[in-house]
Formats: C-alpha cells, structure tokens, sequence
C-alpha cells in the first residue's frame, strides 16, 4: 500500500507519460481513499456465477433433486471465495463415495465453517494420518523455499532418528520402499 500512496502523490502526470497501468490485487484490504482513477473490482462480488457453475459440473453425476439442493447450499455458502467452494464439494463428493445418506451430506455442507481459517483447521482435524499429515504440512510451511514433490516424498520417507547417514544410504537399505503415489 505504501507504493500505492508514493505513485498516487505522484499526481495524475506518473500514468499519463507512456501510459502506465498497474494492477493490485490483494484480500480484505480496503483501498485507500481519494486516489484518481482507481477501478476496484471485488472479485469475490464477481464470480458467484463462475461457482455455480463449477459446483454445478462437480455435482452433475450425483441425483438432480438432492444435489440442487447441495448446490444451492456450498454457492451460498462460498460467498464468492473458490476455495470454499471446492473444498466443500470434495467433501460432500466424498461423503457420497462412502454411502452417506443426502441429509447427512446437507447437514455436513450446512455445519462447514464459513471461513476459511476454521475450514482449514476442520480439515487439519479430519486427517487420517495426522502425523504423516502434519510432518508434510509443517514442511510446506516451514521451508526455506518451495520444496519439489521429490523432496517432499522424502520428507515423509526419512525419519530424524534414521541410522542412515545419506539418502542414498537410505535407498539402499532393505527395509526402504518408496512409491511415488
């Protein structure tokens, strides 16, 4: 934001000379006021339509009159945000993979948190192997910088207290198997 206000206290003549357009995006973040020619888009006001119809595609093989309602449901529920959106169709999808009864997925969908830190945590909390889970989790976020899937399926392979010294010690050892799913 403090870029913002040096380029706005520029005046009007920083994006008349060669005619420079700059594009902010952030979330939850008012812009600050009397800044000229601003277009502020709310993308979240924007794309209910987009969900919609994702969900629609999502839910197409379940049965019409029930997923309508689930439908109606997670687009509501989403309040514009996609990730919202998908993480609760997954579920509800899931849900149906295992047999749940419509209510008891309609109960599930009206039950998700609204926003996205709790939906996150509900998720961290559903983990069948919390320990795996969390170790990968702790990785992703922790790391110096962005670690490759190769990386990372050694992270949940190698254990601190391994006798091994190298990875390739590792690989070599009769007890290692490694599959790359």
């Amino acid at each position: 934001m403090a870029l913002l206000r040096v380029l706005s206290s520029e005046g009007p003549g920083v994006t008349a000379v060669g005619g420079l357009h700059i594009c902010f995006s952030y979330r939850d973040y008012s812009m600050p006021p009397g800044l000229d020619g601003v277009v502020e888009i709310c993308v979240e006001d924007e794309n209910g339509g987009d969900i919609s119809t994702y969900v629609q595609r999502k839910l197409s093989e379940c049965p019409v009159r029930k997923a309508s309602t689930i439908l109606e449901l997670v687009t509501a529920g989403a309040s514009g945000i996609f990730m919202w959106a998908r993480l609760v169709v997954e579920r509800a999808l899931y849900l149906e993979r295992q047999g749940a009864t419509w209510k008891k997925i309609e109960e599930e969908v009206r039950s998700t948190p609204s926003d996205m830190d709790s939906l996150y945590l509900d998720h961290i909390h559903r983990m069948e192997d919390k320990p795996a889970s969390l170790k990968l989790i702790q990785w992703i976020c922790f790391a110096a910088r962005p670690l490759t899937l190769i990386e990372l399926h050694w992270v949940l392979a190698v254990e601190a207290e391994c006798p091994h010294k190298s990875l390739r010690q590792c690989e070599g050892a009769d007890d290692y198997e490694m599959t790359m799913t």
